[in-house]
Parts: C-alpha cells; sequence; structure tokens
C-alpha cells in the first residue's frame, strides 16, 4: 500500500464516530441509519472485513514508521512522528467502533484486542499511548449493561 494511502487510513479511523460502520472498500463511514444494513449486504461488507481493515492498516502504518524512522532524510523522520501520533489518534475510532457494537461481544474483544497490541507497540517504541476514557473501554461497557440489569431488576414491581 502506498505510504500515503496509509496515513489517510489512519486519518479516517481517527474521524470514525460511534454509532458509525466502516465500507473497507470505499474506505468511509457508513451511518447508523435504516439503509445501512442493506447496502452493507449488497456491498459484502462484514465486521471480518472492518476487523481486517484494522489489522492491515495498523501494521503497516508500523512498518510505514519503521522505515521513516530509520532513513537518513530528516523530512522522513519528522513523518515517522506524524505515524505516531496518527496512531494514537486512530484508537478513538476503534474505541468508537466498540461503542458502535456493543451488541456483539466477540467483536467488541477483537476491536479491545487490537487497541492493546497497537497500545502495547506504540510503548514499545518510547511512545506510550494516552490512556484512553473509561467509558470507552470494555469493561465499562460491559459494566454499564450489568447495572442497567441491575436497576431493572431492583425497581419494585407496581400492583
Amino acid at each position: 500500500m502506498d505510504s500515503s494511502e496509509i496515513i489517510a487510513r489512519l486519518k479516517f479511523l481517527q474521524n470514525v464516530r460511534p454509532g458509525d460502520k466502516i465500507d473497507t472498500g470505499l474506505v468511509v463511514r457508513q451511518p447508523d441509519n435504516w439503509t445501512t444494513p442493506f447496502s452493507r449486504y449488497l456491498r459484502g461488507e462484514t465486521k471480518s472485513k472492518t476487523l481486517a481493515f484494522l489489522k492491515k492498516t495498523i501494521e503497516d502504518a508500523f512498518e510505514l514508521q519503521k522505515r521513516y524512522s530509520e532513513s537518513d532524510q530528516e523530512h522522513l523522520k519528522g513523518l515517522a512522528k506524524v505515524v505516531i501520533n496518527d496512531l494514537h489518534a486512530a484508537l478513538v475510532g476503534v474505541a468508537n467502533l466498540k461503542r458502535t457494537y456493543t451488541h456483539d461481544l466477540k467483536f467488541v474483544c477483537d476491536l479491545t484486542t487490537v487497541s492493546e497490541h497497537t497500545q502495547m507497540r506504540l510503548a514499545g517504541l518510547g511512545y506510550p499511548a494516552p490512556v484512553l476514557s473509561p467509558r470507552f473501554g470494555l469493561n465499562a461497557t460491559l459494566e454499564s449493561k450489568n447495572n442497567e440489569s441491575l436497576k431493572q431488576r431492583a425497581k419494585p414491581k407496581k400492583k
């Protein structure tokens, strides 16, 4: 993949909002509305393709960052830092996808794994990722569902 396309995809990921899904073929956000399931079906879009898109984009970005940081050219070393910043920012989009798919525990776990691996690789390079708000975390999502369930059970029944 072309280096500018890798950076563009990272910048795309950082703009994914809660409720959005990704059309991996066109590389566009799909809003959460009644036409989205139909268009995703017709285009053959799946969560598996979204996960593969995320993994490939992030892996390509790490390879690009390595190539740039090992370069003798100063502008490429500067671009290596841009890639690092964009990887950090892309994690926000991954967190927002977790909010989109809260109903699918396995997919949320897959997204959490991608996010954690990315954060650990960044930390290994000496660029620890900023801690995302707990409201984006898997445990926070599960806890909020459990709390809602407990509240429902705790309500007195009307007679």
